[in-house]
Protein backbone atom coordinates (compact mmCIF):
# COMPACT_ATOMS: atom_id res chain seq x y z
CA UNK A 1 0.00 0.00 0.00
CA UNK A 2 1.31 3.69 -0.72
CA UNK A 3 1.70 6.11 1.67
CA UNK A 4 -1.23 8.65 1.21
CA UNK A 5 0.62 12.47 1.01
CA UNK A 6 -1.01 16.07 0.72
CA UNK A 7 0.22 19.08 -0.18
CA UNK A 8 0.06 21.43 2.98
CA UNK A 9 -0.95 25.17 1.68
CA UNK A 10 -0.16 27.30 4.54
CA UNK A 11 2.31 29.91 5.11
CA UNK A 12 3.99 28.20 7.68
CA UNK A 13 4.48 24.61 6.09
CA UNK A 14 8.11 23.49 5.56
CA UNK A 15 8.75 23.40 2.06
CA UNK A 16 11.36 21.65 0.30
CA UNK A 17 13.11 24.29 -1.90
CA UNK A 18 13.34 26.66 1.15
CA UNK A 19 14.13 24.19 3.55
CA UNK A 20 17.42 22.46 1.78
CA UNK A 21 18.80 18.93 1.62
CA UNK A 22 20.73 19.39 4.82
CA UNK A 23 20.53 16.92 7.30
CA UNK A 24 17.65 18.07 9.55
CA UNK A 25 17.26 14.85 12.10
CA UNK A 26 17.17 15.99 15.73
CA UNK A 27 16.16 13.15 18.15
CA UNK A 28 13.58 14.48 20.98
CA UNK A 29 13.95 13.97 24.58
CA UNK A 30 11.42 13.87 27.14
CA UNK A 31 12.05 17.12 27.97
CA UNK A 32 11.02 18.53 24.29
CA UNK A 33 8.15 16.79 24.16
CA UNK A 34 6.30 18.04 27.29
CA UNK A 35 7.75 21.69 26.17
CA UNK A 36 5.66 20.80 22.92
CA UNK A 37 2.75 19.58 25.10
CA UNK A 38 2.57 22.44 27.32
CA UNK A 39 2.65 24.80 24.25
CA UNK A 40 -0.23 22.83 22.60
CA UNK A 41 -2.13 23.15 26.10
CA UNK A 42 -1.92 26.68 26.27
CA UNK A 43 -2.88 27.37 22.43
CA UNK A 44 -5.79 24.69 22.89
CA UNK A 45 -7.11 26.37 26.82
CA UNK A 46 -7.16 29.80 24.62
CA UNK A 47 -9.14 28.69 21.98
CA UNK A 48 -6.53 29.29 19.38
CA UNK A 49 -7.29 27.19 16.41
CA UNK A 50 -4.43 24.87 15.20
CA UNK A 51 -3.71 27.28 11.65
CA UNK A 52 -3.52 30.81 13.48
CA UNK A 53 -1.23 29.83 16.03
CA UNK A 54 1.56 32.41 15.88
CA UNK A 55 5.33 32.04 17.38
CA UNK A 56 4.73 34.14 20.27
CA UNK A 57 1.32 31.83 21.47
CA UNK A 58 3.72 29.12 21.32
CA UNK A 59 6.08 29.32 23.64
CA UNK A 60 8.95 26.78 23.30
CA UNK A 61 11.31 28.46 25.41
CA UNK A 62 12.16 25.82 27.47
CA UNK A 63 14.16 23.82 24.30
CA UNK A 64 14.39 27.10 22.10
CA UNK A 65 17.92 26.02 21.29
CA UNK A 66 16.58 23.04 19.98
CA UNK A 67 13.16 24.47 18.14
CA UNK A 68 14.48 27.27 16.97
CA UNK A 69 14.77 26.53 12.96
CA UNK A 70 15.58 29.10 10.18
CA UNK A 71 14.61 28.39 6.62
CA UNK A 72 17.01 31.14 5.16
CA UNK A 73 20.31 28.91 6.67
Amino acid sequence: MEPEYAIIDHRSAWRADKVGKQDMTIELEDKHLYAFDRALQVVHTAGIDLYDITQEQFDLADINGVAKFSANR
